[in-house]
């Protein structure tokens, strides 16, 4: 077993430790059976272009009544995040990065390389498969740059902890 899998292995024992061998991870087939063309599922949230929507529309309508939204062509420069996170992208440029990826048991973060989250992205058949959740990479040099490939009002950006946030709730970054 290469370093990449154990890595994998090692985060999802410390993930899901109730998932004891590679059967558990794969027993439901959800990887196969799972519907993931737009007929099968039932899509009920409005669409709607963020370049025609102002701020004060933005949280009359939605913000205020917390009513889901999803802005499809959103607010990225020129949609440059659309071209520069591919996972072909992704891997050349940030395969060292480290990013969050969960926490054990105990609530310590768990990191995983780029490079080897997409390769197990692109080979996993789990029905419980592992993602990266690291609201901190915009702290960290390198992996701030994905900062720089989208923008935000500055009316919608959430309080960080930075700027005097307090709850782990306020520190949201728009992606």
């Amino acid at each position: 077993m290469n370093h990449k899998r154990r890595n994998a292995s090692r985060g999802k024992r410390n993930v899901q430790p109730d998932q004891k061998n590679s059967l558990d991870w794969t027993q439901h087939n959800y990887c196969e059976s799972f519907q993931l063309n737009l007929e099968a599922v039932m899509d009920n949230v409005e669409r709607t272009d963020a370049l025609q929507l102002s701020v004060e529309e933005f949280v009359e309508q939605y913000e205020t009544p917390y009513k889901p939204l999803v802005l499809p062509n959103g607010l990225s420069q020129e949609g440059q995040s659309a071209q520069k996170w591919t996972l072909e992208c992704l891997k050349r440029k940030y395969r060292n990065q480290k990013f969050k990826r969960g926490e054990d048991k105990d609530g310590y973060s768990m990191k995983m390389k780029m490079g080897c989250y997409i390769e197990y992205t692109e080979s996993t058949h789990n029905d419980s498969p592992l993602y990266i959740f690291d609201s901190s990479y915009g702290q960290h040099p390198q992996r701030r740059k994905l900062l720089e490939d989208h923008s935000m009002p500055r009316e919608l950006i959430k309080v960080t902890h930075e700027e005097g946030g307090n709850q782990q709730d306020e520190a949201i970054t728009w992606v």
